[in-house]
């Protein structure tokens, strides 16, 4: 039984990508998966807790968020949506 943190950033509505869009995207991102949260597009990274130190935590929470940024830019022509 380890505990797992998921690490999640908002991306896009749904209706701005296809199901084989995302999965596409999702292979070249630097870091998670994309993900279809109800709604929209979500990106998320799934770590065991024991695995990482205060540091760690603080980083991939940052790349998460990024990467999230980047992608939703791409996406909406620069608007910040999420």
């Amino acid at each position: 039984g380890a505990t797992w943190v998921t690490f999640e950033s908002p991306v896009c509505p749904r209706n701005r990508l296809t199901a084989e869009e995302a999965l596409r995207r999702s292979r070249s991102l630097d870091i998670g998966a994309l993900c279809l949260r109800k709604d929209h597009y979500t990106i998320v990274a799934r770590y065991p807790l024991r695995m990482l130190d205060r540091v760690q935590f603080v980083s991939i929470s940052m790349a998460v968020a990024e990467e999230a940024d980047k992608l939703e830019a791409l996406l909406t022509g620069g608007k910040d949506e999420y």
